[in-house]
């Protein structure tokens, strides 16, 4: 049992070790981002290594946490705060792409607004023979 249990954590540790890459280590001052459930979103600044993959960062509203390496993304130092330049950068990025998209496709909107008419395809489909006889 204990001999079955060994062969596949060493079958597992192969295929998971196959995909994996190393981190680059982190040094004093780098600016990161520390991983929430869904975003990068806090900016931190790392003060020290603590283990081997584990960091000391401090947060721009002057939290001290302890994270993996893997939970930490390496950024520009110039890098702006994320919650406000990203959110204000997309919302125009975005409304910029939709306009150019508008003016090129005028004649597919029936007016000026931004709603997108529906996109019939132009394929022709020709239905074999035998179905043919059924109709």
């Amino acid at each position: 049992m204990k001999q079955n249990l060994k062969q596949l954590k060493e079958k597992q540790k192969f295929y998971y070790d196959s995909s994996a890459k190393l981190l680059q280590p982190l040094v004093m001052d780098d600016v990161v981002r520390i991983r929430s459930d869904v975003n990068w979103s806090k900016k931190a600044t790392v003060m020290q290594e603590v283990a081997p993959r584990s960091y000391t960062v401090k947060t721009n509203d002057g939290q001290i946490l302890r994270r993996n390496r893997r939970d930490l993304l390496k950024t520009e130092k110039d890098v702006e705060d994320l919650d406000q330049s990203n959110a204000v950068s997309d919302s125009t990025a975005l409304s910029k792409t939709t306009d150019s998209k508008t003016d090129s496709h005028a004649d597919t909107q029936t007016s000026n607004s931004h709603t997108v008419a529906l996109r019939r395809s132009t394929r022709h489909i020709k239905r074999p023979d035998r179905l043919k006889k059924l109709l």
